[in-house]
């Protein structure tokens, strides 16, 4: 059974996949221009831990390389943090903070 649509709800649509088609090819662009490891470097608070994930997954999902550190963490265990974080803020491209009041109050976020 094919429901028809109402023709404002078809347009939302369109208009939503164009603008997530526009994301990717964008993400895309800049992946392939990059010189850099990542493109982007992730800031969050652990506090946020669940919704910095779900946040990293859609870049990802757009093709962007996103340094994401508890990722890291886990994979690379007994090196030292600092040099690690180091590493990945001179090896991306851009750097996102995901702001809240939790990232805002971290001892290493000066504004």
């Amino acid at each position: 059974m094919v429901f028809d649509l109402p023709e404002g709800v078809k347009k939302q649509l369109l208009a939503d996949k164009l603008k997530k088609d526009e994301l990717s090819e964008k993400a895309s662009l800049i992946a392939s221009q990059s010189r850099h490891e990542y493109d982007l470097f992730f800031s969050f608070s652990s506090a946020n831990i669940e919704a910095a994930k779900t946040v990293v997954a859609r870049l990802r999902g757009h093709g962007l390389r996103v340094f994401f550190s508890d990722e890291t963490l886990k994979h690379r265990v007994g090196e030292s943090f600092d040099k690690m974080i180091n590493h990945a803020l001179e090896n991306s491209s851009h750097f996102v903070w995901f702001c809240t009041p939790e990232s805002a109050a971290s001892s290493w976020v000066e504004l």
